[in-house]
This record gives structure tokens, sequence and C-alpha cells, in this order.
């Protein structure tokens, strides 16, 4: 069996989903392919189950004379096996040394493995941040095997020791439920902040759950509609005046109940599982999915062997 196609590259990553099983894939980026050496741009790459290299390897022209050499890939910018049927999350990282009472929190760890930047987390205990517990966060960048940022959380208390796991891939539906980072007033519209990118549109209509650890408990329940979206500061703006209600607050260090979160109205289902890989973009074509406007031709199948 063998499955192909071909995609314009938008500069993120790209997932390609399968109606089965693949055991290899190879991608070829048809526009730095053609183009003149540069030792930074990936032409091609490759991944087979079982290779020595589990994010799959890269063909890349090394000079300007067009020298063609082969490198292994990372989980920053090669191939990554998707398994939907299976776990979201991977697997659990018990390295983390620290959570800071910085704004935003730096999370020091000693290994970052299957951690990007960009990715989802969700803490296990931390000590000294139970609060955190449970909760899935974007990661900032990378430092690795050092640190990184949650550019959308909370600020704590510090924490110390704890575990975390990274999320594989997200529910299969849209619109997602996202826990709330803050809401403030602006105007007679509440400001929404998500702890994770939310990918919700303007007209999206959504319930609020805010337990009364959260504070504000004048909203919780509210139905909403988003009004306008800020994708750098990732928050929502929706139609709701919160004029002389209760401030928003996260609970205290030792909090382990129900989070705030933004619930859509209405869900649009899709398959409950999928097998697919996700190609991985870095910026200057340097990753298997290309960068934006790259041409990527890819072949995907099972080995007769």
């Amino acid at each position: 069996m063998e499955l192909k196609g071909r995609y314009v590259a938008d500069g993120s990553d790209k997932v390609l989903e399968f109606p089965s099983g693949i055991d290899w894939i190879e991608v070829v980026n048809e526009t730095t392919r053609d183009a003149a050496g540069d030792g930074t741009k990936i032409i091609g790459g490759f991944w087979q189950t079982g290779v020595t290299n589990t994010y799959g390897f890269k063909n890349y022209k090394s000079n300007a004379a067009h020298t063609v050499e082969t490198d292994g890939l990372t989980v920053t910018n090669g191939f990554i096996y998707i398994d939907a049927t299976g776990s979201r999350l991977g697997a659990k990282n018990s390295t983390v040394t620290a959570v800071s009472a910085a704004t935003p929190p730096v999370v020091s760890l000693t290994s970052t493995a299957g951690i990007t930047t960009g990715s989802i987390v969700r803490f296990g205990k931390v000590t000294g941040a139970l609060q955190f517990n449970g909760v899935d966060f974007t990661v900032g960048t990378v430092v690795a095997n050092t640190s990184f940022p949650l550019p959308f959380a909370p600020t704590i208390v510090a924490g110390t020791t704890g575990d975390l796991y990274p999320v594989i891939y997200e529910d299969r539906f849209y619109p997602r439920s996202r826990f709330i980072k803050s809401i403030t007033a602006s105007g007679t519209s509440a400001v929404i902040i998500l702890t994770v990118t939310h990918g919700y549109a303007v007209g999206d209509e959504i319930r609020l759950s805010i337990p009364s650890e959260f504070g504000m408990v004048e909203a919780n329940s509210k139905v909403v509609t988003i009004t306008a979206i800020n994708t750098t500061l990732n928050n929502i703006t929706v139609d709701l005046d919160i004029t002389g209600y209760t401030a928003f607050a996260w609970p205290t260090t030792a909090y382990l109940g129900q989070y705030a979160q933004t619930i859509p109205v209405s869900e649009s289902p899709m398959d409950s599982g999928y097998i697919g890989m996700r190609l991985k973009a870095v910026a200057g074509s340097a990753g298997v999915a290309g960068s934006a406007n790259d041409v990527i031709s890819w072949r995907a199948g099972v080995s007769d062997y």
C-alpha cells in the first residue's frame, strides 16, 4: 500500500492523517530542491519504523555546488508519529526541578525530551504548585535540557520537583474546552486569556465554568459570544459586561479541585482516533514541514517485508 499527496506549506507544523498504519514516509521539498544550495534548508526527509534515529533523517544541500548530504532529524525539525487511537499523553517526565514565581513562570528541568517550543504539556504533582496539577499549558522558547517559560500561565508561588507529560495530540473536536488563565474587563466586554493556544474564532459561542475558588462566580455558567481575538496575547474578547463582578484569581498552592474553563456550546465531532504523522516546521525551511509557500510532496506506506 502506498499513499501520496502534495501541499503548500504555511510555516506551521503539518499533520498528515492516514486511513491505517504506516511504517515509512518520504517527503520532498520541491521548492528548496530546485533552489540554490543552502546548508540550513532541508530538501527531503525519510522516516521508517525501527530506524536508529527516532525522528528520521534529512537530505540537504551543504554548499552552493548542490552537494547533497544526509543527517539525523530531531523532535524540533523531524517526523513525529501519531497514534491517536491510544493515549493523548507522552511518557511522564519526572525531571522537573522548579516552577518559578516569575511572570510568566519558568519551568526548570534536566530533560526536555519530547518538548518543543509551542507544544503543550500537562503537569503532574509539582510540590508547592499543586494548583497546576492536570492543567495544560503552551510551552514557550525551550532551552534544551534546561528550562522553558509558560507564557500563558498565571503567576504563582514557586514550586519545586514534580512531573509533566507532553500532550501528543489534542481532542478530536472543535471548538475545544480550554483552561482560563485570567478574566479582566475591557469597557463593557470581558477579555479572557487561555492557558494554551486556543484555536477559537470570532462568533464562537462558549459557556464559562468558574468554580468559586477562582472568584468571579457571577460569570459562572454564562453563555457568551467571542467578538475579538488577539493571537499574540492568546486572548479572546466576549460580550459580557463584568463591571462589579468579583475579581478572577487562581487559587492557592494546595488547590486540587475543578478548574475555570471555556466550554463550547456546540462541538463538531470527528473520528475518535486516527493514525498520522506530524511534520515539524522550523523557520528557513529547516524542518521537514517546510517554510511558508514551500511546495511539499510526500509518499507513505507499509513495507512489503
